[in-house]
C-alpha cells in the first residue's frame, strides 16, 4: 500500500492506495501541516490500523518549499521508507518540453503524466485550484508548456478585499450572464468569466496544439467545467493517480535481505 500526497498552496490532499485501488482519501489545510508531528498524527488517522503494516512507500509533491523536509520526513516515519519526490528527472512517461524542466511544478507534471497515460495527446489538462494551469501535451506526449492564472476564488477574494463597495458572497451560477444586483454581478463575472476564460484558453492551446482534448481536476473545477464546452471530463483525483502512477515507474529498489 502506498501514500500519495499532493500539498498545495491552500490545501493538502492525501490518498492511500491499495496497488490501483483506492483506499481512503482526506484533505487538510496546509497551513496545518507545519511539523512532522501534526503531520503524521493527521495523515495517519486516515490509516486503518490493520492497514499500518501493509504500507511500504510513499510518494508525494509540493508546491510549498518551507514544508518540504516536514514532508518528507513525515511520510518516510509513516512508511518506513524514504518518499519518492516527483522531479522532471524521473521516469515520467512523457517527455519535457519545458524551457528550464526545474521551473515546472511537479503537481502539474503528475497530473499531466496521469492524463496521458488514460487519454494519449494532443491533450490540455486545466487544474482550477489556488492558481488555475493549463498545461499541454503533444500527440507524442512532449510536455510542451501552458499558461498560469490566479485561481477563482483567488481572483474573486483579492478583488473583494481591494474594491470597498463588493464583498464576498457564496459563489453560485446566477439565473442570467446579464446581472441586476452587485451580488449576481459578482458571481457572473466570477464564475461565467472563469467559463469563459477556461475555453478560450483552451481553444487557443488547440489551435497551438492542431487539435486535442481538454480535461480538468482541481477544487473549483466541480463548480466551472460543468459549463465549460471544452471539457471532456472532470476528475478531481487526477493528480493523485498521477502521483501513483509516477511512484509505479519509479519504485525504489530495495536491497536484498
Amino acid at each position: 500500500m502506498r501514500i500519495a500526497v499532493d500539498m498545495g498552496n491552500s490545501a493538502t490532499k492525501v490518498a492511500l492506495f491499495d496497488s490501483e485501488d483506492l483506499v481512503e482519501l482526506g484533505r487538510f489545510p496546509t497551513e496545518l501541516l507545519t511539523s512532522v508531528e501534526e503531520l503524521t498524527a493527521r495523515i495517519g488517522a486516515l490509516i486503518r490500523e490493520g492497514d499500518r503494516e501493509k504500507i511500504d512507500g510513499a510518494v508525494f509533491t509540493t508546491v510549498v518549499p518551507a514544508t518540504r523536509d516536514v514532508l518528507a520526513e513525515g511520510l518516510r516515519r509513516l512508511s518506513g521508507e524514504k518518499p519518492l519526490a516527483i522531479t522532471p528527472s524521473l521516469d515520467l512517461g512523457i517527455r519535457i518540453g519545458y524551457g528550464d524542466p526545474s521551473e515546472l511544478g511537479a503537481d502539474r507534471i503528475a497530473s499531466v503524466a496521469a492524463a496521458y497515460a488514460e487519454e494519449g495527446g494532443p491533450l490540455v489538462v486545466v487544474d482550477l485550484g489556488t492558481a488555475t494551469t493549463f498545461n499541454a501535451v503533444t500527440g507524442d506526449g512532449l510536455f510542451v508548456g501552458g499558461a498560469i492564472a490566479p485561481g477563482v476564488l483567488t481572483g474573486a477574494r483579492a478583488m473583494a478585499r481591494r474594491t470597498a463597495r463588493l464583498f464576498e458572497t457564496k459563489l453560485l451560477f446566477p439565473s442570467s450572464v446579464i446581472a441586476r444586483s452587485t451580488e449576481d454581478g459578482i458571481r457572473s463575472g466570477v464564475l461565467w468569466g472563469a467559463v469563459a476564460f477556461v475555453d478560450g484558453m483552451v481553444e487557443r492551446m488547440f489551435e497551438e496544439l492542431r487539435g486535442g482534448r481538454a480535461i480538468a481536476t482541481g477544487g473549483l473545477g466541480s463548480l466551472v467545467c460543468p459549463k465549460c464546452r471544452t471539457i471532456e471530463r472532470y476528475d478531481p483525483l487526477l493528480t493523485l493517480r498521477g502521483l501513483r502512477l509516477l511512484y509505479q515507474r519509479n519504485r525504489p529498489t530495495r536491497p536484498r535481505s
